[in-house]
């Protein structure tokens, strides 16, 4: 048996509508699975995922990685599920791939922020270090965040 692999090779670090799925958004699509809405994947038209919703509503979304979505429904077939919050699940035998997804409104998604390009909070987390830190994130772009 072959076995592909559908994971990802684009980057970005944003958890954004439209970008990577987030554990938890993930988590609250799984914990209620029969408030999805079935719909049947029709096209990508202009960097836009178009798909018919079980009610005949035509819905578009943006996706920053259409090349992964387009391989997995190509191999598993055009059934989808929109989950919320903003969720769309491609479905398999007993599973399925989640996509992060806004609405189409006509413009493009933000640009994708390579995780190279993310500010790391120092390995030194001595009180100094991270005054230091907080300080440099404060006045060098507006604020900051880092994990203690």
């Amino acid at each position: 048996m072959v076995k592909i692999n559908y994971f990802t090779t684009h980057r970005c670090a944003l958890y954004t509508p439209g970008h990577n799925v987030h554990f938890i958004q993930a988590r609250k699509s799984w914990q209620n699975p029969e408030a999805g809405v079935a719909a049947e994947f029709l096209t990508i038209e202009d960097d836009v995922i178009v798909v018919r919703a079980e009610s005949g509503d035509v819905l578009k979304f943006r996706n920053h990685d259409l090349k992964r979505f387009a391989r997995i429904i190509h191999d598993f077939g055009p059934h989808v599920t929109l989950r919320d919050p903003g969720v769309l699940r491609i479905e398999h035998t007993g599973s399925g791939y989640l996509f992060c997804v806004k609405p189409d409104v006509g413009a493009p998604l933000d640009r994708c922020i390579d995780p190279d390009d993310v500010p790391r909070a120092p390995t030194d987390r001595s009180p100094e270090a991270i005054a230091k830190y907080l300080i440099d994130r404060i006045h060098g772009e507006g604020g900051g965040t880092m994990q203690l």
